[in-house]
Order: structure tokens, then sequence, then C-alpha cells
């Protein structure tokens, strides 16, 4: 169960016709920004890993709508993620996150076709909640 693979090749973003990428249980620490290549994809799993940063490439990936980073440590996201305007799936849970709650809840309402929304069991501190 697991591939350790602490980071996924940069060469992955070659494979752009893949519609699915799986890298669950990989021991990921990090993602390339050639991610973004991957122009086709709809659907990616990076639960159950040890990321503690997307990259902002990934709001590149306009296909993309379903969207699995729980169980990471996360502690923020990229803006350019709440730009993907066909994202239904976001699933967050288990994560360390700090949001900027002004910021983040105007982002998350920009998005408004997200259908799954999933955060919970989170470390979640709110900064900014009353400005």
């Amino acid at each position: 169960m697991g591939k350790y693979l602490s980071s996924s090749p940069d060469h992955i973003g070659n494979l752009n016709s893949l519609n699915i990428l799986g890298l669950s249980y990989s021991h990921l620490k990090s993602l390339p920004d050639s991610i973004a290549n991957l122009n086709s994809l709809h659907t990616i799993d990076l639960s159950n890993n040890v990321l503690e940063k997307i990259p902002d490439s990934l709001g590149k990936l306009e296909k993309l709508h379903t969207l699995w980073l729980n169980n990471n440590h996360l502690k923020n996201l990229p803006s350019s993620l709440f730009r993907l305007t066909n994202l239904k799936d976001l699933y967050l849970a288990n994560n360390p996150l700090v949001l900027n709650a002004k910021e983040e809840t105007r982002a998350v309402s920009s998005v408004l076709e997200i259908k799954s929304f999933k955060i919970q069991n989170h470390n979640i501190k709110l900064l900014n909640l009353f400005i």
C-alpha cells in the first residue's frame, strides 16, 4: 500500500492525454509545476500524502472537476484553485489549513458550482474574520 515517491517526476507533464491522476498513498511531499500541462485531467487524487503545498499552476487545469487533497499537511491553498470553474468536488479533510476568512470566503463563493466541499476534522484557523 503506497508507492514512496516523495515527489512526482517533472516529466509527468508530458502525459497530456491523461484524464485521471491517482497518486494517493504515495508519500508525496511536492508536485512539479509541469502538472499544469495535463490539460485533459478531470480527476486528481492526491489524498493521504504529506503535501504541504499545492502549486499555483494547478489552477490552469480548466477541465478539473474532482480534486482529492484530504489527509495531507496543507496549511493553505493557492488562490488559482478557486478559479477552476468546472471544479465540482473538493475534498480537504484532515489538513491543518489556515484560511484568511475574508479572502477565502470570497474565493470559495466565486466558484458557485462546487457541489461537494468536504473539510471535516480540520484544525482550521481563520484569520481576518471580522475585517
